[in-house]
């Protein structure tokens, strides 16, 4: 486990910035822990429109830049457009370079929720794929009262318990595969965005081949899904008697 209480940090409007690796940053306090259990209680409400993710039990919602929802528990309606702001900042800071948006979701880690080691980019032999604009990614921790969720890093000697109100940011792709281990206790709660580079241009085809190749995944995570519903309902899961089929 990497002791992040060992690393170097230094004070920033981001919260306290710290390099665990060159190109694996951190910002502890980005939130503060009342933000943090304000948002895991709204992403708790009943209304909440969940759908099933790319990964075993884990399951996303996207994040509007207004959300009256958000009013319930504290927050101008406005809050995640503020957020979404700052957190390209922080991005921007972390890697030196101007970035514009990809995408960005809540999501919830529900008990035995894992992600196998993979490349939010490339496929596992480091060619481009339909997410090739995911240059960049950054982690937000809403909460750490959970056993296992840890992110690690499958070529480095990184593996990292997140901490509540915590920024991770890396470049997602083939040099920084990663995986989550399996959620225990309960339910893991975090806010994840993509970035691309400011000045990234793509081609028609490419971005033709894109869609063909999305609709192939799509097609591929359904199929695997309703495995997982019958796992789910059968008491068994992914990992196991050796498998590691918890997503894409």
């Amino acid at each position: 486990m990497t002791d992040l209480a060992a690393i170097s940090t230094t004070p920033t409007e981001f919260g306290d910035k710290g390099f665990i690796k060159e190109d694996i940053i951190v910002y502890n306090n980005f939130l503060t822990q009342d933000e943090c259990e304000r948002l895991v209680a709204f992403m708790d409400d009943e209304d909440q429109p969940w759908s099933m993710s790319a990964f075993f039990e884990s399951y996303g919602m996207s994040i509007m830049p207004e959300d009256p929802i958000l009013e319930k528990y504290g927050f101008e309606r406005d809050y995640f457009a503020k957020l979404a702001d700052r957190l390209q900042k922080s991005v921007e800071d972390a890697h030196q370079r101007p970035v514009k948006s990809v995408s960005s979701h809540a999501q919830k880690w529900q008990e035995g929720a894992f992600a196998p080691f993979h490349s939010d980019n490339t496929d596992m032999d480091g060619n481009p794929s339909a997410w090739e604009k995911s240059k960049l990614v950054c982690l937000l921790y809403l909460n750490d009262n959970y056993e296992g969720g840890d992110l690690d890093f499958r070529d480095h000697d990184i593996s990292i318990k997140p901490v509540s109100g915590q920024l991770i940011t890396f470049p997602g792709g083939i040099n920084n595969v990663h995986q989550v281990i399996p959620v225990k206790g309960a339910t893991r709660h975090t806010i994840g965005a993509f970035w691309d580079y400011k000045e990234s241009e793509y081609s028609a085809e490419r971005m033709a081949e894109w869609d063909a190749e999305i609709e192939k995944v799509r097609e591929q995570q359904k199929e695997m899904q309703a495995e997982w519903k019958e796992q789910l309902d059968n008491g068994q899961h992914p990992l196991e008697n050796g498998g590691n089929t918890g997503g894409y």
